[in-house]
């Protein structure tokens, strides 16, 4: 595993700022190590791997058989998975980012049917100890919770430690802070502080960024 910064932009004639991002090379079997140090790979590319404010679970105590009517499928993914994307993110106000609505051979998918109706879906890439979500999308109310169980549970039948939930940034990421055993990475180690996270998740919402569109 080789690692590296990318120095992406800078200002210096009126205000001192750096903007950098740190990448790495990971081969076949590191990936549960890149994880470990704060890396997640991109949603369309298994090879572009970045550091950031990630976030996980130990699934000891997270994973517990879902219970209710919504029933989920492990399967192949469905040209309707690309509707309830588009649909999940105009409800929630996010941005479509390239890629989060496809799947490569290294995604699992969880179909969620209710009533035999699909109301949502996950993909998750799965390593040797750990499993990372990568979107988990829904046109029905309050079932996010629910699907969040189904993608636990497979990965504790699987045997894996831990559960990686993404980035943590902004308002949406508060949830993550409430289950137990929850982690994030702080650049340099995990740390179990749930207030200073549920803190810099707030203050990212109030940044107002007015440079070039992302």
């Amino acid at each position: 595993m080789r690692t590296w910064l990318e120095h992406d932009w800078g200002k210096i004639e009126t205000q001192c700022h750096v903007s950098s991002l740190q990448r790495a090379n990971v081969d076949p079997g590191e990936e549960d190590l890149a994880l470990s140090l704060g890396f997640l790979s991109a949603d369309d590319d298994k090879d572009y791997w970045y550091n950031c404010r990630s976030t996980r679970v130990r699934l000891k105590k997270n994973a517990r058989q879902p219970k209710g009517q919504l029933v989920g499928v492990q399967t192949d993914p469905v040209p309707e998975t690309k509707e309830i994307y588009k649909q999940w993110c105009e409800e929630k106000g996010f941005s479509m980012y390239e890629g989060d609505n496809e799947f490569i051979p290294e995604d699992t998918c969880i179909l969620y049917y209710l009533n035999d109706e699909l109301v949502a879906y996950s993909k998750i890439r799965i390593y040797d100890t750990s499993g990372y979500l990568l979107v988990n999308a829904g046109i029905i109310p309050n079932v996010a919770m629910e699907t969040l169980r189904w993608e636990m549970y497979l990965l504790k039948q699987l045997g894996k430690e831990y559960c990686y939930l993404g980035q943590g940034y902004e308002k949406s990421g508060l949830w993550k802070s409430k289950k137990s055993t929850f982690e994030w990475w702080t650049g340099s180690k995990w740390s179990k502080d749930t207030t200073i996270y549920d803190q810099l998740c707030i203050r990212d919402s109030e940044i107002k960024y007015t440079g070039p569109e992302l």
